[in-house]
């Protein structure tokens, strides 16, 4: 790896088909995007999950509900 490039940490942890997880820049959002296009944030003054999935689906819940600990993943296509 050549070190004199700036290193993609979002690209690097999808490679390896972990998540990539950051504070939002206004410090009120932790963002977990998931390699599969899922987008989870938690908001830090109202303990409260927005996930978004890649179809415009939207889901809200308490942090610590059942959906918040389960891990997001997009079920096959069935045809």
């Amino acid at each position: 790896m050549d070190m004199s490039e700036p290193v993609d940490s979002r690209r690097m942890c999808f490679q390896q088909g972990k998540a990539y997880v950051y504070l939002s820049d206004d410090h009120a959002e932790i963002v977990t995007e998931m390699p599969n296009g899922v987008v989870s944030r938690h908001r830090l003054a109202d303990h409260t999950v927005v996930r978004t999935w890649p179809d415009g689906r939207v889901q809200r819940y308490r942090k610590g509900d059942p959906e918040d600990l389960e891990c997001p993943y997009i079920p096959p296509q069935c045809d």
